[in-house]
């Protein structure tokens, strides 16, 4: 709070110089603002047409909203950037060359050498260039450009564009001293923007074509190795087409389950037949004929057996429907045979009409023949069956590897198709305007007024700039201060005790009420002083020691206000001037600078002894004032001849170390100290030592105050 108060009161004393120089500074900016010209501004409004949507993206990827973020800083800052501007540069000096517009004033010499200009500029775009000082007809460009002011610098000052909101929308402004120039630098802008951002979009979409183009033959080179490898694989193991062979293969194993089941079944019949035949003979009806020692039956059975079997063989084989034909001509033939020779047994036997000897001999020899024949082929058609499940078990891993092959190349087709259809994109899109176009919405209009003069705007920044600027250099010299401005600050780097006061007292004081309140205060402090003097040194014949650390501290203004107080007291003070330091001189003062001064204080010890003994004796008191104990050689001679010692410090100023040897030895010494009399104090550090001191105040002042002291 104290520091507060310091402040308040350092920027209270200083308050002319804040309001003066903020003032004059507020002159000046209205002096140099008074010509300026007027702005005009344009706006318009873009669309920036993103690619979010990742089926139209590069990247195969959503944009996230601080990609979009991104994208549309990326737009803002090529708009200051050098390369579009230099652009709107090459823009505008086309525009003059084509006359009709504002661009046309100043364009004499361009017109004059129209052709090298055009070229120059052609190069320029083409090449990326930049205009060469010193070279023709660069400094014609350079020149027209400086004159009608559109040098790179001020051109990033005059544009602006930002987002709006999280739209896809940008606003773009630009400022200008003529409406007609102002919007055609605009449209100039917008052109250069859409052109250069196309340019950066179709490089950008070359590089990804390039790098989509080399992914695509990689991808196809893959995709026809691995079909290629398949193919070898089959061909390696026969298998061109596996899927029907498998088939194929199961087709015929069930083919072959099935015949051997009918196989089975005929056997079972046969033998059932055969059964039923030997149990008509048990039952009476024997047979005449013994077929099974008939040697020529016998061999048919054989013959019969043996073609059967030739007819099952030559009926798994290809290209065999004539051989098949022939061997089927010679089983029905057998056939033929056996039953011709049944009939002529049957003939030789005698006739015995109770038996039926040759329907049950024919019957017996077709289920034998059946039987025989089916278990022959039988065991045929399982080796059959063995040998093709063996065959397709050959085909078990080859599918498997097939399956996996198919697969690789399923992926690498997908990858290839996938990379396909962003070749072509990225194809459509470079032949177009390229990712992220910006379409114009609201082109410039051509502004009809200026705007809003910001120079009362100005001056007052500059006033409060200036202002605070100064307060805080106050606030600041405030703080690093580390003056004794005040009894309190005196104290608090001080041991050693305040015994009073002196207020600074000037003669041009305006306040009249103040300056009677310092002539008061002063009266009252020193006659303060003099009562204590009166009470501790009187009557005992000593001597009063008045000094002080550095010159010029008042010891002698005090001294003087001492014995003018004590004239007519009836008091006898001798008050003896020892100060050599001090070159005036003093009526009032008994005079030992000379017995002192040039090392006399050794010559003439004696005599000063004498004269201050005598003195004693002669006075109630005697006030001896000595030199600034921080360079005299004699402050130990007066120390011993004193009693008591009085310490003058002058306010305003800091204690140094020699303040601190000096204060070490007044405590440290025999003497009586008396204390410290702080002189010069300004008044508006003395209401804390002395309580308020009546002056006039403001109303803000006195509010101000209330408010710091929490006085309600």
């Amino acid at each position: 709070m104290d520091q507060l108060i310091a402040i308040l009161r350092t920027l209270m004393k200083h308050w002319l110089k804040l309001v003066l120089v903020p003032g004059l500074t507020m002159a000046l900016i209205i002096y140099m603002t008074a010509n300026g010209q007027k702005t005009y501004k344009t706006e318009a409004k873009l669309y920036l047409n993103l690619q979010e949507s990742k089926s139209t993206s590069l990247t195969d990827e959503d944009m996230k909203q601080y990609q979009i973020h991104t994208v549309f800083q990326n737009i803002v800052e090529l708009l200051k950037s050098k390369k579009p501007i230099e652009r709107v540069r090459i823009k505008a000096v086309r525009k003059g060359l084509e006359g009709g517009n504002i661009f046309s004033v100043g364009n004499e010499n361009l017109v004059a050498n129209k052709e090298e200009v055009l070229k120059r500029l052609d190069e320029m775009e083409h090449n990326n260039e930049q205009l060469r000082p010193k070279q023709f007809p660069d400094t014609l460009i350079a020149s027209y450009l400086d004159f009608h002011q559109l040098q790179i610098e001020r051109l990033k000052d005059i544009v602006m564009s930002y987002r709006i909101m999280d739209s896809n929308f940008m606003k773009f402004e630009l400022s200008e001293h003529i409406p007609e120039k102002t919007q055609i630098i605009a449209n100039l802008f917008i052109e250069a923007l859409i052109d250069e951002n196309r340019e950066i979009a179709k490089n950008k979409i070359k590089s990804h074509k390039d790098l989509i183009e080399g992914l695509v033959n990689k991808a196809k080179a893959d995709l026809d190795e691995k079909i290629k490898k398949l193919e070898n694989f089959k061909v390696e193991n026969s298998i061109i087409n596996l899927g029907e062979h498998t088939k194929a293969i199961v087709v015929y194993l069930v083919q072959l389950e099935g015949t051997r089941a009918n196989l089975m079944a005929k056997v079972s019949s046969s033998a059932k037949g055969k059964s039923e035949v030997l149990s008509t003979v048990a039952a009476g009806n024997a047979l005449s004929l013994d077929l099974t020692t008939n040697a020529e039956i016998v061999q048919l059975k054989e013959d019969l057996k043996r073609l059967n079997r030739q007819v099952l063989t030559t009926s798994l084989e290809e290209n065999n429907a004539v051989a098949l034909a022939q061997v089927k001509s010679n089983v029905e033939t057998t056939r033929k045979a056996i039953n011709a020779k049944l009939i002529e047994l049957t003939g030789k036997s005698p006739y015995d009409p109770s038996r039926i000897q040759l329907e049950l001999a024919s019957k017996y020899l077709n289920y034998d023949l059946d039987t025989e024949i089916n278990a022959d082929v039988l065991s045929i058609i399982e080796n059959e069956i063995q040998r093709v499940t063996g065959y397709s078990k050959k085909f078990a891993p080859f599918e498997s590897t097939i399956v996996a092959l198919e697969q690789e190349i399923s992926t690498a087709q997908n990858v290839y198709l996938v990379l396909l259809n962003k070749l072509n994109l990225t194809q459509t899109m470079e032949s177009s305007s390229g990712e992220n176009m910006i379409e114009v919405i609201d082109p410039p209009y051509l502004p009809t007024k200026p705007e809003p003069s910001k120079r009362p705007v100005i001056v007052a920044a500059g006033g409060i700039a200036v202002f605070v600027l100064m307060a805080a250099v106050f606030i600041i010299i405030q703080l690093l201060d580390a003056s004794i401005i005040s009894v309190e600050k005196f104290e608090r780097s001080s041991s050693l005790p305040v015994i009073g006061a002196l207020p600074r007292i000037t003669a041009k004081e305006k306040d009249k009420k103040l300056a009677k309140a310092l002539q008061l205060i002063h009266q009252q402090q020193i006659l303060q002083l003099l009562q204590m003097i009166m009470s501790k040194c009187f009557d005992d014949e000593g001597i009063l020691m008045l000094t002080s650390s550095q010159a010029g501290e008042g010891k002698h203004y005090v001294a003087l206000e001492l014995q003018s107080l004590l004239e007519g007291s009836g008091k006898k003070v001798a008050f003896v001037d020892a100060d050599w330091m001090n070159e005036n001189t003093y009526e009032s003062l008994i005079d030992f600078k000379p017995l002192v001064e040039n090392n006399g204080l050794i010559k003439n010890r004696t005599k000063i002894v004498e004269s201050l003994d005598k003195m004693k004796t002669e006075n109630d008191l005697v006030v001896l004032i000595t030199s600034p104990i921080n360079i005299s050689a004699e402050a130990g001679f007066w120390m011993e001849l004193s009693k008591h010692v009085l310490y003058i410090f002058s306010a305003n100023r800091i204690i140094t170390k020699v303040d601190q040897r000096v204060e070490k030895m007044l405590l440290e010494s025999r003497l009586q100290f008396l204390g410290t009399l702080l002189n010069k104090v300004d008044v508006e550090n003395m209401e804390d030592y002395l309580g308020e001191i009546p002056k006039k105040r403001t109303f803000i002042r006195r509010i101000t105050k209330k408010l710091i002291t929490r006085d309600f």
